[in-house]
């Protein structure tokens, strides 16, 4: 069968409460239209990695993707509140009688923000218990990939040559 090799574990419950709350919480972000059409992508992205490295406890390379996207997501967070949160838009939803769902909204988008730094320590530990390390560049230096040890090729005895007889 197709999906023989998968092994399906979700008993592992910190990437289980990460993923838990950044779903609830980007989706409270996303209650009004205020945010870019970027971030439910990225947030989408981000939690499709999460359930992979659910699905795969014994490897880390989504791990290390998931602590990239992350890391995107902090810095493009804070971009979105920066320019979307802003007073034109706070009159837009005034007008509208959306003002209290805005605010909340906005405010869960603060809350996953903050969650994202708190998940890239917990992604970090992760990676440590999964055999990864932290190298300057994660799986995607130079260096990455399976290390093999040097083993030299066995000495076999030196056979001796046996003296031709004639008869």
């Amino acid at each position: 069968m197709v999906f023989e090799d998968v092994n399906i574990n979700f008993r592992f419950p910190p990437l289980q409460i990460v993923f838990t709350a950044h779903l609830v919480l980007s989706s409270w972000a996303m209650l009004v239209d205020w945010v870019p059409l970027a971030y439910p992508y990225y947030n989408a992205f981000f939690l499709a990695v999460i359930l992979w490295a659910m699905m795969k406890p014994d490897a880390a390379e989504p791990v290390w993707l998931a602590i990239v996207i992350n890391i995107f997501g902090l810095i493009t967070d804070i971009i979105i509140l920066a320019t979307s949160f802003a007073p034109q838009n706070r009159r837009t939803f005034y007008e509208q009688g959306l003002l209290a769902t805005f605010r909340f909204s906005g405010t869960m988008c603060c809350f996953n923000l903050i969650l994202r730094v708190l998940t890239s320590l917990l992604l970090a530990r992760t990676i440590k218990e999964r055999g990864g390390d932290y190298g300057v560049g994660g799986p995607f230096s130079a260096n990455a990939g399976p290390t093999y040890d040097r083993v030299e090729e066995p000495t076999l005895p030196v056979a001796q040559p046996k003296a031709y007889q004639s008869s």
